[in-house]
């Protein structure tokens, strides 16, 4: 990483922008494989502020401080190639491996992640 994000906002933008790059790296390799992706990749978000931003080319006030690389997602939006939604943080099962999660929401990640039906 080459900056230290000022906020949680921050963090998702530059997250979200990371990986609507390399899906759209992603796509390209399959295209050239001889599959070409039907309809935008989907990059699931859960912070509000962060998915307006990036569904929003209008600049405002709480991107000022954000360097311009860090909106490309912005701009994938735009092209149609990724599409941006909310996933609640119930749901988000990157929170399984990045936070410390009660034992209750622990064990339900893991279940699904596992695929275990029992």
């Amino acid at each position: 990483q080459g900056h230290t994000s000022l906020s949680t906002f921050e963090a998702e933008i530059s997250a979200g922008t990371l990986a609507a790059c390399e899906a759209v790296h992603l796509r390209s390799l399959l295209a050239s494989l001889g599959y070409k992706p039907k309809g935008p990749t989907i990059i699931k978000i859960d912070n509000t502020a962060a998915l307006r931003v990036a569904e929003d080319p209008v600049m405002h006030d709480k991107t000022k401080h954000i360097l311009r690389k860090e909106l490309k997602i912005r701009e994938l939006v735009e092209s149609g190639e990724v599409k941006v939604e909310y996933v609640e943080s119930l749901k988000n099962f990157a929170d399984f491996f990045t936070k410390p999660l009660p034992r209750k929401e622990f064990e339900s990640f893991r279940k699904e992640i596992m695929n275990d039906t029992a």
